[in-house]
């Protein structure tokens, strides 16, 4: 009776998860990568960087361009006044009223500023670039890790899978050796260490069920969707033709690249320090207009208006040393730039030999693994076979049963790490955005 209820538990339990599975939607890699694309956060913060950077990247910025800048201003007076000249003359007046209006346009332009402004344009350019390589590198960091989780929900669903036919497989073991207990063939050590190893499997299960749901949470997260949407993957897992080391090099690597134009940003501000030494030149032109009117004081009525232009030259000849010593430490800090492009170069080069290392090894294990697993089936299949015949004990089934059911988790392991150095490869190379599988 226990084992027709088991059953029946079993059953129903298959129905829902079947059920609920069907009214799950599947997405795919694609899809999921896709999406994360367009709704991932730290893309959206990372583009909007970049637009900023693209945004300044002006001749105006770098002070090519010349300023302009007008002012106006209407003003009124009311006042008391009294007035003395040295004639003896005396003058007052209650409430007297002034108004002036002043307008003026002035036009500046640095002509010459050490070639600063060449510097700066540069150093624009280059910020520009870093945050072209920020960015890829966010879309590439996203890619990766969607890629992870996604088949980190492939691995956990497997796991489920294979427990939920296990916990079939020790139901069925159960069921056999409660048959052989009643016709005196088996022990009830033998029931009762089987039913152990089957509630075993059952704790294991839920354990399983949480991880995957907390990986189908973790990858809502990247693709900034709501945490407990549910979903369901695709449960292939293609892993690509093996790569060769020669075919991998550092040439995309964003870590490389983003030293390189930090070395380049180091330089060009060493050149702006070196023009501080030089004179500044300017052209300079502008247009005023006043007006004033008041009733009492010497001047009744003034109009003044007309141009202005010259030039204007500046050189700061000392300054207690300040420019030589932010010189010498622009150039400190240039040769530092210098010392930590190597160096993050040779830690790339080392990086891509270990990581190259761990795929080749990963890919090894996972072809043997694929092999053990099919020779642990075999193995299982014979020992129910040789347990209905009388041959093994119900220990020795559970033995071969466990077995299999090692090597099928060791199988599982392997592929999704076989699939992960690859991609971590491929992300080190620079190539993971063409990645579709």
């Amino acid at each position: 009776m226990k084992i027709l209820y088991s059953f029946f538990y079993i059953i129903v339990y298959l129905f829902l998860s079947a059920q609920i599975s069907f009214c799950q939607h599947t997405i795919t890699l694609e899809e999921a990568v896709n999406t994360g694309l367009l709704a991932n956060y730290d893309i959206l913060i990372s583009k909007n960087n970049t637009d900023i950077s693209q945004k300044n990247f002006t001749y105006g910025n770098a002070g090519f361009l010349p300023r302009l800048n007008t002012s106006l201003s209407q003003t009124y007076t009311n006042s008391n006044s009294t007035l003395k000249f040295f004639n003896g003359t005396e003058r007052t007046a209650k409430g007297a009223k002034a108004n002036a209006l002043n307008a003026s346009a002035v036009v500046n332009w640095t002509v010459f500023d050490g070639f600063n402004m060449f510097v700066s344009y540069d150093r624009l350019r280059t910020m520009n670039e870093i945050q072209k390589i920020n960015l890829k590198e966010s879309i590439q960091q996203t890619i990766l890790d969607i890629q992870k989780t996604y088949y980190q929900i492939v691995l956990q669903k497997k796991l489920l899978i294979a427990l939920e036919q296990n916990i079939q497989m020790y139901e069925k073991i159960v069921g056999l050796v409660n048959t052989r207990l009643s016709i005196g063939t088996a022990s009830k050590y033998d029931l009762m260490f089987s039913q152990v190893e089957l509630n075993n499997y059952k704790a294991n299960y839920y354990t399983q069920k949480t991880l995957l749901e907390n990986a189908k949470v973790e990858l809502n997260t990247l693709l900034s969707k709501k945490t407990e949407e549910e979903f369901d993957v695709v449960d292939s897992v293609v892993i690509g033709q093996r790569m060769n080391k020669e075919g991998v090099n550092l040439a995309l690597n964003n870590a490389v690249n983003l030293a390189d134009n930090y070395r380049l940003m180091n330089n060009l501000d060493l050149k702006s320090t070196r023009s501080q030494f030089y004179p500044t030149i300017g052209l300079t032109a502008g247009y005023n207009y006043v007006k004033s009117q008041t009733q009492i004081g010497q001047v009744l009525f003034n109009q003044t208006s007309g141009f202005t232009y010259g030039v204007v030259a500046s050189w700061n000849l000392f300054d207690g040393l300040s420019s030589r010593t932010s010189y010498q430490v622009s150039k400190i800090t240039s040769i530092n730039s210098e010392i930590v492009y190597k160096k993050t170069k040779l830690e790339s080069e080392a990086k891509l030999l270990q990581y190259y290392k761990i795929y080749s090894t990963n890919l090894d294990i996972f072809t043997l693994e694929n092999e053990n697993m099919s020779i642990a089936q075999q193995v299982s299949a014979l020992a129910i076979d040789r347990f209905n015949l009388g041959i093994i004990s119900a220990f020795e089934l559970q033995e071969a049963q466990r077995s299999y059911i090692a090597a099928q988790n060791r199988y599982e392991n392997a592929r999704y790490k076989a699939k992960i150095s690859e991609l971590e490869l491929l992300k080190l190379d620079g190539k993971i955005i063409n990645v579709k599988n």
